[in-house]
């Protein structure tokens, strides 16, 4: 018989876990957010958004358009939609809270961190966007990753790859498990 730990090891190499479906991006990203905030950075981490391409991404089908964001460091914030750049202003209100506000066109929109990393900056809208008939989330993947994507691809590209990092810290937990134990038993001879 098998001890319990070894059942618990082979399972970790055995995940198949599939990603949900959904009809609508933002309950996509209600699903998936939980399960890959702890990888995300922070917003006060300016390298990994400041001056970078991040190409907006929506569920509806008859979205065509190329938009990209740039969010330069001295705070000015470019988009251009198919090569027509407009300029406004960003700022983070608060390094501690992740929160960003942006300013376009006379208008100001606060905005809170829902996850950021390499490829992937999702702002959530503050106040409550559904109860208004809008997105929740402001989503967006650097230009370089996800260009050909449509936003379902976008989704299970971003829930890959949470997969396959979530599977490296199990065997890396595994294996600093294994190491202690070594130690302890190497230790009591």
């Amino acid at each position: 018989m098998q001890p319990k730990i070894f059942d618990t090891i082979t399972s970790a190499f055995e995940r198949k876990e599939e990603l949900a479906y959904f009809d609508k991006l933002d309950d996509y990203l209600d699903h998936l957010l939980p399960q890959v905030r702890p990888w995300g950075e922070d917003l006060r981490e300016l390298e990994f958004y400041v001056g970078e391409s991040w190409l907006e991404v929506r569920d509806d089908d008859n979205f065509n358009d190329i938009i990209l964001h740039v969010f330069q460091e001295n705070g000015d914030y470019l988009v251009s939609t198919n090569g027509t750049v407009k300029k406004g202003k960003w700022q983070l209100l608060n390094k501690d809270e992740n929160k960003m506000l942006i300013e376009m066109g006379g208008a100001s929109d606060l905005y809170e961190l829902a996850f950021l990393d390499n490829n992937y900056l999702i702002l959530k809208k503050h106040g409550n966007q559904l109860r208004l008939g809008k997105k929740k989330y402001f989503v967006m993947g650097k230009e370089s990753e996800i260009y050909d994507l449509v936003w379902r691809e976008y989704v299970e590209k971003m829930f890959e790859e949470y997969r396959q990092g979530s599977t490296a810290y199990i065997i890396m937990g595994i294996i600093f498990l294994v190491a202690v134990g070594l130690a302890v038993v190497l230790s009591v001879f």
